[in-house]
């Protein structure tokens, strides 16, 4: 039997000892014996093991089997999904700095994602990376289309810049071209 139908069957049994049988243990040492023996580029058994393990609250597990499988994939639209979870894991895992990272990636892979952009703002605010928000709360304004939003985000980014980035100039001057803009 070659290793690819070695894998295929293995993911099989690994299937049926989880939903059959309701051993999950044994399916997660199954299906992390595929990645390690049988076939290391299993996105499969990655996301198996990784749903299995979030399932039974063990976060640390599944963030680990994600991101094996992000390593292994280049299409941003399946890299931000990945991530996207890969986030909230870490966020449940009180791991700014990570969740920060894979926020990263889902930004990366759409831009316009208001709700994993300002995520990643507020992250970056919590982990005190001043440049990092000052960036992103320029990138929010850019995109927002609501008024009032767009003043809110402008008040936090013009503090950002002069009470934690000491660039009292460029603050003053968010907030000239806001009020510049009120008066259009």
């Amino acid at each position: 039997v070659n290793p690819a139908e070695r894998a295929s069957i293995a993911l099989r049994e690994a299937e049926l000892l989880a939903e059959n049988v309701g051993d999950i243990d044994s399916a997660i040492v199954r299906y992390e014996r595929i990645v390690a023996e049988l076939d290391p580029t299993c996105r499969l058994a990655l996301q198996a093991i990784a749903d299995l393990q979030e399932a039974r609250d063990n976060q640390g597990a599944a963030a680990e089997a994600l991101e094996k499988e992000l390593k292994l994939v280049s299409d941003p639209s399946d890299r931000g999904q990945i991530a996207s979870r890969l986030a909230r894991l870490y966020e449940q895992l009180d791991d700014p700095k990570s969740a920060v990272r894979a926020l990263e990636v889902v930004c990366k892979a759409d831009p316009d994602d208001f709700d994993s952009l300002a995520r990643l703002c507020d992250l970056c605010e919590k982990t005190e990376q001043w440049d990092r928000v000052a960036e992103l709360l320029a990138q929010r304004i850019e995109v927002e289309a609501d008024e009032a939003e767009m003043s809110t985000l402008t008040l936090r980014l013009s503090d950002v810049l002069a009470a934690k980035l000491n660039r009292g100039d460029e603050g003053l001057a968010a907030l000239t071209e806001l009020a510049d803009q009120g008066d259009g």
